[in-house]
């Protein structure tokens, strides 16, 4: 008897309050995938299909093993702004290392290089305002 059938009722309130909660997961996913698509282009253009299929298998790996770190991060710094440099600094990396190192080995290091250009930035961020918050 904790069960009950009640008539549905729309509340616009609680859609629009999850929607809005949902716009992180919905960023993820939009990131992930241009961020996919882009290194798969890269690899195509630079090493063919056999690249394409060796940077499916490490894109898969990667995820599995950046969940741990995602989810952390999530829980530490606002994910939005974070994330959103690190966008940044992948698809600026994925364009701009291939033509400085040559190609391929600069598709390799595009992950890496924006992964530090992240850490840099938010080490130069935490020195920045680590009075006002304390740390």
């Amino acid at each position: 008897n904790l069960l009950h059938f009640e008539k549905p009722v729309f509340r616009g309130g609680v859609l629009f309050h999850a929607s809005t909660n949902g716009m992180s997961e919905l960023a993820t996913s939009l990131v992930s995938g241009i961020t996919t698509l882009l290194f798969n282009l890269a690899m195509l253009k630079y090493v063919g299909e056999d690249g394409v299929a060796a940077i499916t298998i490490i894109m898969y790996v990667l995820m599995f093993v950046s969940a741990l770190f995602i989810g952390y991060s999530y829980g530490v710094v606002s994910a939005v702004l974070a994330f959103s440099r690190s966008f940044l600094f992948t698809v600026a990396s994925i364009q701009i290392m291939p033509v400085l190192l040559g190609g391929v080995t600069g598709v390799w290091l595009a992950t890496p290089v924006a992964e530090l250009l992240g850490t840099v930035m938010a080490a130069a961020l935490l020195l920045k305002y680590r009075k006002r918050y304390g740390y």
